[in-house]
């Protein structure tokens, strides 16, 4: 009997061990909003984002959300997320165009933890043409490396008492395909004023990676097809830039080799 207690004890050990080893082993990073969220027109509201981040050093995040009802005024950590940066992240792009926005901040403090609190993205709830839209993290970069495999939840925002008017005529570009991109591409967009559209990519971090050319555009839909010499860019997640008469676009896209 004493030999079987013992059997049994180390069999529990290994058998806790192992499973620890599991769980520590599928702990991928993950960064996720909540669901759902609600306040009134005009409110300022910070919105939780937890999950799992087990890399550490100076770590990027890139942020994209519906400006035409919420605005992102900053990101904030402390002792009590993951994030540990006091005060407001240093902001990397704060830009936004047509019916799309873009945020990165960075932090060099963070503490790796497995579904705990992370940090906080402090928004504006806007009187604009839309109600509703969608927040979410877009990528991740640890001391200068995309986390590839990293996964991330978006969350969809209302506004309380805002109108719902939606503007009559989309500007600014309206797709891009194939996306991801792997060789040659097309991007259909829309001006309001014919004269030339110019096309760049951009890091998250807001760095020129690509200069893809100028086209010629009319008045209305436009498309144009670019082949980049993709070897002189770095995969994962860039912004395309379109300048136009009309202003300034921006447009997720990812390349993969």
């Amino acid at each position: 009997m004493r030999y079987t207690n013992r059997t049994n004890l180390l069999l529990a050990f290994i058998l806790s061990a192992f499973l620890g080893f599991l769980a520590s082993s599928s702990a991928a990073e993950n960064l996720g909003f909540p669901a759902f969220t609600s306040a009134p027109v005009g409110s300022i509201i910070r919105i939780p984002v937890s999950g799992t981040v087990t890399s550490t050093g100076i770590l990027t995040i890139s942020i994209q959300y519906t400006p035409t009802m919420m605005r992102v005024l900053g990101v904030y950590g402390g002792p009590s997320f993951a994030f540990r940066c006091a005060g407001k992240f240093n902001p990397i792009v704060d830009s936004s165009a047509g019916r799309t926005g873009f945020y990165s901040v960075e932090c060099g403090a963070v503490q790796p933890i497995v579904n705990g609190p992370l940090f906080e993205v402090e928004v504006e709830l806007l009187n604009g043409p839309d109600t509703s839209g969608v927040i979410s993290i877009t990528q991740l970069v640890a001391n200068d490396s995309v986390i590839a495999d990293a996964e991330f939840v978006p969350g969809t925002v209302n506004v309380e008492g805002g109108n719902t008017l939606r503007p009559n005529e989309f500007l600014g570009i309206g797709m891009v395909y194939p996306n991801p991109i792997a060789s040659s591409f097309t991007v259909s967009y829309v001006v309001a004023t014919a004269g030339t559209a110019k096309f760049d990519l951009f890091s998250s971090g807001g760095r020129l990676a690509f200069e893809l050319g100028t086209s010629v555009s009319h008045k209305g839909v436009n498309t144009v097809q670019f082949t980049p010499k993709l070897w002189e860019i770095s995969q994962g997640s860039l912004l395309l830039r379109m300048v136009t008469e009309d202003g300034t676009y921006f447009y997720p896209v990812m390349v993969v080799k």
